[in-house]
């Protein structure tokens, strides 16, 4: 797959642009001197000197409007060397109002601005750079401003329509950016179809005027799910973390367990301490004990290890990743929270691809869960939300073209009577209507990848690579769920071993529960279904919402923070696209190349 920069084509999707993010958590000084700037403006305006009551508010709004029609909207634009993110929304909402200023009139700023300012306040606590909404140049024009009125004299109306077209580039962007998100992920990643969410931003802005709640409409922009308040509230505590001193990386060594007494055991038993793993305050003992042990597990559930108990190579990677990277993955799933759609569905099921995990949800509880499998690094598993409308027992599999170029014909070169044993039937081409022939007039030998033009079927039966039920979902990737005759893959910790599509461990159980309403098919009779060897199809009463994501950052139902490694550089290209920095390549199949 080609690699896509979105710095090359553009991904200022709402006129918006990317940003990077901040780790700091406490709010800037200059976020004082601006308040004690627009103090003094305040005040100075219920008293105007008869020089700057000659600035007439029709001067004003005439400069604004000349300012604003004399913007290209094929370049950026630019207000005291700062570029425009919302240019387009800015037209929009000052040609909705008659270009009429908000934020400014002939004598100052108004107070509502002081509202903006104090909202924009909150932007770290959501993964966001304060600075990224122009908060040093508006101070910078405040206290220009502010000077003027302390000494009297008239005020510049080019520097007020500056400061108020920076206040509403301010607030649009600010506002995009919690409800859509910084990036369009399908600029970044051609396998992520978001469905996020949208309103419109100059008429939300109109109503913050009307009814002065500025900072408040900008917080009913934030996605609504738990999952993103969760990790809200985990980005607060790992900043404390951080602030605190974070944690010391411990030496690499040999394999310790419980019963070993080793130096790096201290620093083990604080670094659990840290995080919440290890219950009581640690001490100084070098001993292993089945305390620490037992706190071991604890972190190596919640980071996605081999919980064993024992400090090997995988679990000391995982416990010397710096605090400041946490911090980074929690901000990137906040990022992807808000790609999300508004409603996922009372009842619902989520695969998150990064933990090889589904799970039903029911009014906001997981009510089922399930160990999947997903795609290798190579052929990875897609994001995107849609709905299981089907459910089939006995499927049969026609091969995608890919694999059976990548996969099919080379066990086929390998073992003559690989067609045979596995039940497949060949057909003369790809198209819908081929014929079947006698595969064992081929010459396979000679042919290659880029010459096979024969499509393959599976039969029905427990060699089928689908297991016997298929989860049939509406997307344009021919990626499902279906179940699978390799069972031991469910025993691994590291799941990624299909071509895109999602196994699942227990089929029968999750068909089950989505027919749940339908008396004819009980977990029994599903079962009785099976053993017929033919293949039926089963339509749903009502299509159930799916959603494959990928989180490698959450908090769970027991209040737990979650960590999963990044199986497909996904955080990766996330990351470099919030910094403006170069997406690394996604790894390809070496036959692709």
């Amino acid at each position: 797959m080609k690699s896509k920069n979105p710095l090359e084509k553009s991904h200022y999707f709402n006129d918006t642009v990317h940003v990077k993010f901040s780790h700091k958590p406490f709010l800037p000084v200059f976020l004082v001197f601006f308040f004690s700037c627009t103090l003094v403006l305040l005040w100075r305006s219920e008293s105007v000197t008869a020089q700057s009551s000659n600035k007439t508010a029709a001067e004003l709004n005439r400069l604004l409007k000349n300012r604003l029609e004399s913007f290209t909207a094929t370049s950026r634009q630019y207000i005291s060397g700062e570029p425009l993110y919302s240019f387009k929304k800015i037209s929009d909402f000052y040609s909705g109002r008659g270009f009429s200023s908000a934020w400014v009139n002939e004598k100052g700023m108004k107070p509502v601005s002081q509202d903006l300012m104090q909202a924009l306040s909150d932007a770290p606590k959501e993964g966001l750079e304060i600075k990224d909404y122009h908060t040093e140049p508006i101070l910078a024009l405040t206290q220009k401003i502010s000077k003027k009125h302390s000494k009297d004299k008239s005020l510049s109306l080019s520097d007020l329509v500056n400061l108020e077209i920076l206040l509403s580039d301010a607030f649009l962007t600010y506002g995009s950016h919690l409800l859509a998100g910084r990036v369009d992920p399908n600029q970044i990643d051609e396998e992520w179809i978001a469905n996020r969410r949208d309103a419109n931003l100059p008429q939300i802005l109109e109503q913050a005027f009307e009814n002065g709640r500025v900072r408040g409409l900008l917080k009913e922009l934030l996605p609504t799910q738990k999952a993103y308040s969760k990790l809200r509230a985990a980005l607060a505590r790992y900043r404390k973390i951080e602030v605190e001193g974070g944690w010391s990386e411990i030496p690499a060594g040999f394999a310790i367990k419980s019963g070993s007494s080793d130096a790096r055991v201290k620093l083990l038993r604080k670094r659990l301490w840290i995080e919440g793993d290890l219950k009581q305050e640690p001490n100084e003992s070098e001993l292993f004990d089945d305390a620490l042990e037992r706190a071991l597990i604890r972190y190596q559930k919640s980071h996605g290890l081999e919980p064993d108990g024992t400090l090997g190579k995988e679990t000391l990677e995982s416990l010397n990743v710096p605090v400041k990277k946490r911090i980074e993955q929690i901000i990137l799933n906040m990022e992807r929270c808000r790609w999300l759609p508004q409603d996922l569905g009372e009842k619902h099921i989520v695969v998150n691809i990064a933990d090889y995990s589904l799970q039903v949800v029911e009014k906001g509880s997981t009510v089922m869960n399930f160990k999947v499998v997903v795609g290798k690094r190579y052929r990875r598993t897609p994001v995107f939300s849609s709905v299981i409308t089907e459910i089939v027992l006995n499927p049969s599999w026609t091969v995608p073209t890919k694999i059976a170029r990548l996969d099919i014909l080379k066990k086929i070169q390998k073992d003559p009577n690989y067609l045979a044993e596995e039940n497949f039937t060949v057909y003369d081409s790809f198209d819908e209507n081929a014929r079947i022939i006698e595969w064992k007039n081929v010459d396979w030998s000679s042919m290659t990848a880029q010459t096979l033009t024969y499509k393959f079927r599976q039969k029905p039966g427990p060699k089928n690579a689908l297991g016997r039920i298929k989860f049939f979902i509406v997307n344009d990737f021919d990626v499902y769920l279906h179940g699978t005759p390799s069972k031991e893959l469910f025993k691994k910790t590291v799941r990624s071993f299909s071509s895109g599509c999602i196994r699942v461990e227990n089929p029968i159980e999750l068909a089950a529960f989505l027919l749940h309403n339908d008396s004819r098919w009980s977990a029994e009779e599903l079962q009785s279904g099976i053993d017929k060897k033919t293949e039926q199809f089963i339509r749903l009463p009502e299509p159930m919402p799916i959603h494959l994501l990928y989180w490698t950052a959450w908090e769970d139902e027991q209040g737990k923070t979650q960590f999963r490694n990044d199986i497909y550089r996904r955080d990766e290209r996330l990351q470099a696209a919030l910094l403006g920095k170069p997406l690394p390549i996604m790894e390809e199949e070496e036959e692709d190349k």
